[in-house]
């Protein structure tokens, strides 16, 4: 998503990265430096939007839109009929793993 105003994206952007004021930061920067600061933002910005502007390809059963974020070769009994992941059809010991391999960690209480 592209932004209306950005003058004030990367005003906030260098507040962010500097934490600094707006006065703090025209103090110690000339305006070439935050001119090619704000450059630099937008050229980043630009880069992610290409990296989600890509379609769903779907192979049979499941589409491979995810960036990434899920791990090659699940077997099919992981995605539902759109394609998308949908874990109540999997067992416990299977979505334990796949959620452990994103990076959640659940609690296990033995009985």
């Amino acid at each position: 998503m592209k932004s209306q105003f950005p003058g004030i994206a990367a005003l906030a952007a260098q507040i962010e990265m500097f934490g600094l004021s707006k006065r703090e930061i025209e103090k110690k920067f000339r305006r070439s430096e935050l001119s090619i600061l704000a450059w630099r933002s937008q050229e980043v910005s630009a880069s992610f939007d290409k990296q989600t502007e890509s379609p769903a390809i779907s192979t049979g059963k499941r589409k491979k839109n995810y960036a990434g974020q899920v791990p090659e070769g699940l077997p099919d009994h992981f995605y539902n009929e759109d394609g998308e992941i949908d874990l109540r059809q999997v067992t416990g010991a299977e979505a334990y793993k796949f959620l452990m391999a994103q990076g959640m960690k659940l609690p296990i209480i033995g009985r």
